[in-house]
Formats: structure tokens, sequence, C-alpha cells
């Protein structure tokens, strides 16, 4: 499971690693981890791979 978020005005995605019930563990496709909130979480979902989901969206903005 993936999901989108806001980090600081800019909108990143990673793998879901573990999840609590306020926040989730995600790592970026660089291999970095971070702690996203859950009012940070915009979309979860299956497919594309977050690469994906990115490129397609900076095409279509």
């Amino acid at each position: 499971m993936f999901v989108l978020f806001d980090e600081a005005g800019k909108f990143q995605a990673g793998r879901i690693l573990s999840e609590a019930e306020a926040s989730a563990q995600v790592e970026l496709d660089s291999g970095k981890r971070v702690k996203v909130k859950a009012a940070n979480q915009l979309l979860r979902f299956d497919a594309p791979a977050p690469a994906a989901l990115l490129a397609q969206a900076q095409a279509q903005a």
C-alpha cells in the first residue's frame, strides 16, 4: 500500500511500512523513512508506483 502526502508544502509519495492511530512510517523511493501524521496523508493507493503517480501528476499540471 502506498500513500500520497504533503510535507512542508511539497507532495511526496511512498510505501507504508507501518501504521499507528495518528501516523504512518513511510519509505520514500530514495530509501529515506519518514513519519507522516494522519492529517498530512492525502491519498492511499495500491497502483501505480509512487514515482509513476508523481510523474503523471506533474505531466498533467
